[in-house]
Formats: C-alpha cells, structure tokens, sequence
C-alpha cells in the first residue's frame, strides 16, 4: 500500500497518530526499541565475545530462527488483538456505516500495528553481518593478509542477500497479518487466529529453510551452486505468493467485515 495512501487512511491516522493515549506507536515504540536493543546486544555478545569452543554454527541458527519469528509474529498478533478489540466494543457496525470502506479500516489497522514491528529488521541485518564475521573462514584469512577491501565487500554481498530475505519476511508479516484478520473475523477467536499465525510462521519462515538447507549440506558440496539457484528461485516465488496470499486474505477480511457489520 503507497504511503500516500496510508497518509490518507482515516483509520491508520487513528491508530498511529502522536499523542493520542492509545496510540500504539507512542505506548508500544520504547516496548520495540528495547526489544531491537535487546536483540543487537545479545547477537554481539553471543557472536563477538562468547567463546568458540561453546558457542558454534548450530547455536547461532537456532537464535537466529528464534529472533525471526519473534519479528514475524510480533506486528501480526498485535493487529489481531486490536481488531478483536473492536469487535467486543462493537466499533465496527459504526465504521462501516460511514464513509470508511472495509478495505481502508482493515489496511490501517493493520500498517499501523506493524510499524513499529519493522524496528526488529534492524538487529536481524546485524546479526547477519556478525554471523558473516564469526563464521565466515575466507573473512579471516583476508584479515591476516590485509586485504580490507575484500572484507568489506563481502559484507557488502551479505548486506545484499539480507535484502531479499527481509523483503521475503515483510511480505510474511503481511501476509500472517491479514490471515489472522481473516481468522478473526471468521472464528470470532483471537487466539485460534495467533495460533494458526504461528504455526504458519515456524514452518514456512523457520522450520521449511532450516529443513531444506539442512537437506542440501546432508548431501555433499557438490550441491552448492546448484542449490543457489534453487533457493533464490524459491525466495522470488515466496514473495509473489506471500503477496498474493496478502492480497486475498485482505479481501476475505473485507467481505466477512460487511457480514459482521449488516448480517
């Protein structure tokens, strides 16, 4: 959704505007910022000053899988809340009656709980770059020789490929986020819609890479370049169905948003 759209979102300028005492952004932001803070310093002090000997490859996955689902869930669970909220005050027969379209109030309710969420891919792209740093072999031995420069562009390369798997988380935060809009409207349960967006989120975002790069180490180096051209075909066709999937579920909230209201 463009931003100019956003501005003009009567509901999102609800939700996010400053100053307002129930504003998500000013009550919930410092809540984000720590967490980010939290999340860059526990990677630096895990990948930087925690020994080798007990803290290896394995050990940071795992931590790195733990911090991304807590970014793929943290916006989407607070949208569900939100819009569940509503729904036991009984705002959304008022809403719809009004100019606001369906679309509009489920789009604003949902950028504006996931704002804040996005100060989590700060610390996800640090930890990728210590991650390079502590575990990368070819990073060292360019370290003893002096050659910075290719240091630096192998960060750089890293920088890149973080790229693609942020734009590929964002679409999944959409993505889980408009499900549990659609849950929640059709189960009238908040907490089944988190659930399922949980689910979801592990085995598509943390559990199916992890499966499938675990699948192509098990059979041999040979494998390598093959293996790069798959996973980023992959990665291209997960964020056109991420996409699309947001843009159905958004719809399937809509028409279920006109039932509750009128039916």
């Amino acid at each position: 959704m463009p931003a100019s759209s956003l501005g003009h979102n009567p509901i999102y300028r609800r939700e996010a505007r400053m100053g307002h005492p129930r504003h998500w952004w000013r009550r919930h932001k410092p809540l984000c910022l720590l967490l980010a803070l939290g999340m860059g310093v526990a990677s630096w002090i895990e990948l930087i000053a925690a020994p080798a000997a007990s803290w290896g490859p394995a050990q940071a996955t795992a931590m790195s899988h733990a911090m991304t689902f807590v970014f793929l869930i943290f916006g989407p669970f607070h949208s569900v809340l939100s819009l569940q909220r509503d729904l036991h005050a009984r705002m959304l027969e008022s809403i719809v009656l009004t100019e606001v379209t369906p679309q509009t109030y489920l789009q604003g309710k949902l950028f504006a709980s996931l704002r804040p969420a996005f100060l989590l891919l700060a610390p996800l792209w640090l930890r990728s770059l210590l991650i390079e740093i502590r575990f990368n072999a070819n990073l060292g031995a360019l370290a003893g020789l002096g050659e910075s420069e290719l240091i630096y562009a192998s960060l750089i390369q890293s920088s890149l490929s973080f790229v693609i798997e942020a734009l590929l988380l964002v679409l999944g935060v959409l993505c889980y986020g408009s499900l549990g809009l659609a849950m929640t409207l059709r189960f009238r349960s908040a907490s089944l819609a988190m659930s399922v967006v949980a689910l979801l989120a592990l085995l598509i975002d943390v559990w199916g890479p992890a499966g499938l790069r675990h699948l192509i180490e098990s059979r041999g180096p040979g494998l390598a370049d093959y293996a790069i051209g798959v996973l980023f075909g992959l990665s291209v066709g997960l964020i056109f169905l991420k996409y699309m999937l947001y843009r159905y579920f958004m719809d399937c909230s809509a028409a279920r948003l006109r039932q509750w209201a009128f039916g």
